[in-house]
């Protein structure tokens, strides 16, 4: 999974929506493809099942921003 986000000015609410709004469809189109008996792939039980695949994938995302960009994506989510 991939996101791109250094265009964003995350200091505005329309930026840090705009952020939200990619995460999500960075995990979507994950899940779209992700099939978990590849092993070849990132395996967590989470995204094993389809209705859960797409919120572990947000979460994994997350955890690999950095903290000022992760706090600007947990704002977007609140809509802050």
């Amino acid at each position: 999974m991939r996101l791109v986000y250094h265009d964003l000015a995350l200091e505005t609410a329309a930026g840090r929506a705009a952020l939200a709004a990619r995460v999500a469809q960075s995990a979507a189109s994950f899940c779209r493809t992700y099939d978990p008996r590849d092993y070849e792939r990132i395996f967590a039980l989470g995204l094993a099942n389809s209705g859960n695949c797409p919120g572990v994938a947000g979460i994994m995302l997350a955890r690999r921003m950095p903290a000022r960009v992760r706090r600007a994506y947990q704002a977007g989510r609140r809509g802050e």
